[in-house]
């Protein structure tokens, strides 16, 4: 019985959850001439990350999107709900460490993954899937950046 109930407390803990995702929690952005895009996450805190993100191009917000990570049949989702779509989608984690995860939903249109990667001081984000057949990826290698007024 004491064997068990150690096995299953194992097991428990080794179940990924939201506090594991917490590697990219805190303020991101890429500048590249007139575009600016910035992404910023929450901590996890009671079970769930939340993140806001907008690409600004010539001084004009063009894009935005609002985030969140929460636990759903025992695995962290992703529900992104983006400017112009009318709602939410959910991709589950199907694969998690300290540094990296991702996220998928095969059925949705585009993109099919969402990859979010430590690099250093950094974080790299990618989606990828593919559209018309054609295999498509776009990545996204943000800078640290204060949070601060954001």
């Amino acid at each position: 019985m004491i064997f068990n109930l150690m096995a299953a407390s194992i097991l428990f803990a080794a179940e990924p959850g939201v506090s594991d995702l917490s590697f990219f929690s805190g303020c991101w952005e890429i500048r590249s001439g007139a575009l600016l895009v910035e992404e910023a996450w929450s901590s996890a805190t009671a079970g769930t990350l939340f993140g806001w993100s907008r690409t600004i191009r010539d001084g004009k917000t063009v894009q935005w999107e609002l985030m969140r990570i929460e636990m759903k049949d025992g695995k962290p989702v992703f529900v992104p709900s983006v400017s112009g779509s009318e709602k939410p989608v959910e991709f589950k984690a199907v694969r998690s460490s300290a540094t990296e995860v991702v996220f998928e939903n095969l059925a949705h249109d585009f993109p099919q993954r969402i990859i979010y990667k430590r690099n250093g001081a950094d974080l790299d984000a990618r989606i990828e899937g593919t559209i018309k057949g054609q295999a498509r990826g776009k990545d996204f290698p943000y800078k640290r950046v204060a949070c601060a007024g954001r």
